[in-house]
């Protein structure tokens, strides 16, 4: 078990007196993650401002993520929960009001409304700019626009799925991808890695998809960054480098 504040471990042995000075010495007006950690999965986050509340985020050890309904949860309400969560006492959950797990925070008593915000973000996105795209095309080609012809907006569709499916992609690389070869490497390597979990909804779990390292030698620990660098470059850049490739050869013809 440890406690951290910003990434940066506080305390391995978090108690209430640990958690409670902790909280007092943050920063008013300062956001901040607090991330109390009992098992790999099993994570509970404290993310906002003293001078105006926290959200709290729990992932569950089966990988379920929820979020508290009020993002304005008071610093002594946030120091029990904690407390409460490293003694493993049942009552921290009926401190806040939680949404259903796996819905994302920003929940709305709107079913349609509700219906986009768990949307994948590829799909949100061919149906946004899709959308635009649609109308302006049709305006387009009525107005017998210059320069726009029935291959220019099909091209301009295609560019539009090439996008959402990118931006799928992106999801798919730091919910699974990602997590499964540092898991792969960690084991390799003889360290053990932790997914930071600040934000569980949009980052599949991981706080922008980082890692901790701890364990095993130095060395290994920096190769393992050295590895998770090459990796981001190579699984984020990578496919817009093959597209734009293979874009360039077939139109440059």
């Amino acid at each position: 078990m440890n406690l951290k504040v910003n990434r940066k471990i506080v305390s391995k042995e978090p108690d209430e007196r640990v958690i409670r000075e902790t909280m007092a010495g943050l920063p008013p007006g300062k956001g901040v993650v607090l991330e109390l950690r009992r098992g790999r999965k099993d994570v509970l986050v404290v993310q906002g401002r003293p001078s105006s509340g926290f959200r709290l985020t729990w992932q569950d050890p089966l990988g379920n993520v929820q979020f508290s309904r009020r993002a304005d949860v008071d610093g002594d309400t946030a120091v029990l929960t904690l407390t409460l969560f490293a003694q493993s006492d049942a009552d921290w959950q009926g401190l806040a009001e939680w949404l259903p797990p796996n819905v994302y925070r920003y929940h709305s008593t709107n079913p349609i409304l509700n219906a986009f915000g768990s949307m994948p973000p590829g799909l949100g996105a061919l149906l946004i700019f899709g959308s635009a795209f649609f109308f302006f095309a049709v305006y387009a080609l009525l107005t017998d626009a210059p320069g726009v012809g029935l291959q220019e907006v099909l091209l301009g569709f295609l560019v539009i799925g090439m996008l959402a499916a990118y931006i799928q992609y992106i999801e798919l690389f730091f919910s699974a991808v990602r997590p499964r070869l540092a898991r792969w490497l960690g084991a390799l390597l003889g360290v053990q890695v932790n997914e930071d979990q600040s934000d569980a909804r949009w980052f599949g779990g991981a706080g922008a998809g980082t890692w901790d390292a701890s364990g095993g030698s130095a060395i290994n620990r920096l190769l393992l960054h050295i590895i998770d660098i090459v990796v981001l470059i190579g699984g984020l850049i990578g496919p817009v480098a093959l597209v734009s490739i293979g874009a360039f050869l077939i139109f440059d013809r």
